[in-house]
């Protein structure tokens, strides 16, 4: 658990707020909640964006193996008890819910939960985007012949027409992360969801409507879209749900939540009874689109990359949403009222696990001890290790690729071998930068921010830095870039900034420059890491 308190009297301005006379917004601090994969924080921030105190705890999830299926899942009600036990407990850390105006929260994406409309009461486990009980039909699906015909005829009509969409469509593949077959197994497997949709008291939704709904007492079943443009049932293109690839797959879209503002506008009350007040709920996001907006990068072109559970390569495109042919996906980075902004994502999953993995392996004593040790190690030795318990995503994407150590011989020494894994983080990274620059025409880079738990480690960041040739920030609150944001676009909602006020919130931690000598020994390094990865590719095929 980690505490920050900062001693400061705060009087808020509401005279230029469009709130000013809203008796259901009171002058004061935003409660703030990220729910990630492996950490639940809760926040208290001004209207300045300053964390006043801060709270933390680990979140369960209980990991098994089913008929040979991963599986990865989270108990709802369990996650709901703790989520309010938290609150309150900073909420008393704070001494005065009173001066609490509003609510905003984040979440890990792609997490989904069924419940029964009449008691709130759950099916069935919080199935999170760790859970490969969607990958065989996934893949069914992409051998078929339905797929085999969508992806020949975006070819033509991209051919022809050069749109974006037809460039999805060439290319489409349902992938197990996506929200859409993950639901269609658990269906199956409890048969309470078919039997409670056809009664029409099936309630649906990922982990910011399920939340949301507690809250509410059921009132408001919502998500919005930056959250929902990464389950694989929201189109971009026409910024909505994507009703007619779902009726293909028969998916029940009648069950999916109403999309509503990132911010904007307030989405919904709490409850009085929960803590003790009426608190209005001011913004909801997907984590990663949080930290875009908690890292100060909402310009077209800037690039956020956050190292974190796993690592992910963020670039701002605007209006224009971005089809890839290498496993880049197009999102939607927020939504206020009707203004809509979208990125690209590209990502890597298994960044954290590589780093406890090495922890547990005797690699380091402490964590703020990696770059250390990293840095003391041989620069001329040519191991290579790949970070591939998941499998390789973008731009790979191979599910069936291995995790390995290759090059170790007699003399290789501890630091040696946690130098290779701390470079095939940057290397990952540095392969979905490559991704972005092949792949975006005319791409003009921006700012370059990165954050997260594991950015505190220099040795990857340089390392990342010197492999791009360009300078990279990392912000101040490089840890709460998810908090930040998600408090920012309350303050959006509350009127006290415009969306494009926070990059002169955004201070700076450090730069990190590229090391002009060490360039291009480090490419050569990296090219035959990239060519020995191919050995690894496959490993698992059946």
């Amino acid at each position: 658990m980690s505490i920050i308190n900062v001693n400061e009297s705060l009087q808020c301005d509401f005279s230029k707020t469009k709130y000013k006379n809203n008796k259901s917004v009171r002058k004061g601090y935003t409660l703030v909640v990220d729910i990630g994969t492996t950490t639940m924080k809760v926040a208290i921030i001004n209207e300045k964006n300053r964390i006043i105190l801060c709270e933390s705890e680990k979140v369960q999830i209980n990991i098994s193996r089913k008929n040979d299926i991963f599986q990865a899942e989270m108990d709802p009600e369990i996650l709901w008890n703790q989520f309010v036990e938290l609150v309150k407990k900073t909420i008393t850390q704070f001494g005065s819910i009173e001066l609490i105006e509003s609510f905003g929260m984040c979440c890990q994406r792609n997490t989904f939960v069924s419940w029964d409309k009449r008691n709130m009461k759950p099916i069935h486990p919080l199935i999170t985007w760790k859970d490969c009980r969607g990958k065989d039909a996934c893949n069914q699906w992409n051998k078929g012949l339905f797929i085999k015909t969508l992806n020949i005829a975006g070819s033509v009509l991209y051919f022809l027409l050069r749109g974006e969409k037809f460039k999805s469509i060439k290319i489409f593949r349902f992938i197990n992360a996506m929200v859409s077959h993950r639901f269609l197994a658990i269906s199956k497997e409890y048969k309470e969801v078919e039997k409670l949709r056809k009664e029409g008291y099936l309630g649906f939704g990922f982990l910011d409507t399920w939340i949301v709904a507690k809250l509410t007492n059921g009132n408001k079943i919502v998500s919005e879209p930056s959250g929902s443009s990464t389950t694989g049932l929201y189109d971009p293109y026409v910024r909505n749900w994507a009703s007619y690839m779902l009726k293909i797959i028969s998916f029940p879209s009648e069950i999916l939540p109403n999309l509503t503002s990132s911010a904007g506008e307030v989405i919904g009350m709490i409850n009085k009874s929960i803590f003790g007040c009426e608190i209005p709920i001011c913004s909801l996001m997907g984590d990663q689109q949080a930290a875009i907006v908690g890292a100060g990068c909402l310009s077209v072109g800037d690039v956020k990359i956050s190292l974190g559970t796993g690592s992910f390569v963020n670039v701002n495109t605007g209006k224009n949403v971005f089809a890839s042919l290498l496993g880049l996906y197009p999102i939607c980075a927020y939504k206020i009222r009707n203004d809509y902004c979208f990125a690209v994502e590209g990502v890597s999953s298994d960044t954290s696990e590589v780093i406890n993995w090495a922890g547990m392996m005797n690699l380091y004593d402490r964590l703020e001890h990696c770059s250390d040790i990293a840095f003391s190690g041989n620069t001329d030795n040519q191991l290579n290790f790949f970070p591939s318990f998941s499998g390789v995503q973008t731009p790979i994407n191979d599910t069936n690729a291995c995790c390995a150590l290759l090059g170790i011989n007699s003399s290789s020494k501890k630091e040696d071998i946690l130098r290779a894994i701390l470079e095939s983080i940057s290397f990952r990274v540095y392969q979905l930068w490559k991704a972005v620059y092949n792949e975006i025409s005319n791409f003009k880079c921006g700012k370059i921010r990165i954050c997260g738990g594991v950015s505190t480690n220099d040795f990857i960041c340089q390392t990342f830095c010197t492999l791009i040739d360009k300078e990279i920030e990392r912000p101040t609150d490089y840890t709460s870039t998810t908090l930040i944001g998600s408090a920012f676009m309350c303050n959006v909602t509350k009127g006290y900034y415009d969306i494009t006020d926070i990059s002169n919130i955004i201070s700076t931690d450090k730069i990190f420059k590229p090391n002009k000598h060490e360039h291009k020994k480090l490419l050569e390094k990296y090219n035959n890491w990239e060519k020995s990865l191919e050995r690894t590719l496959e490993y698992y095929k059946k």
